[in-house]
């Protein structure tokens, strides 16, 4: 899966727990990460302390983040 880029349908499937996303075009970077992986979805902590649920036909908006160092 390519760093940087919205990600397509069957690329989602592929995520796992502690990989790192980011929502694309916003003002502020948003970076998450997997925290569970769900039968239709995602659990996803983000960098600002949200957590949310986020299901694989949603997340045409994000992209994949590089692993932190």
């Amino acid at each position: 899966m390519p760093l940087g880029e919205a990600m397509k349908p069957w690329q989602v499937r592929d995520l796992t727990v502690g990989d790192r996303i980011r929502w694309q075009r916003t003002a502020t970077v948003e970076v998450g990460v997997i925290k569970e992986r769900r039968l239709f979805g995602v659990i996803v902590e983000w960098s600002d302390g949200r957590t949310t649920e986020m299901f694989f036909n949603e997340m045409k908006n994000v992209e994949r983040e590089a692993p932190a160092p």
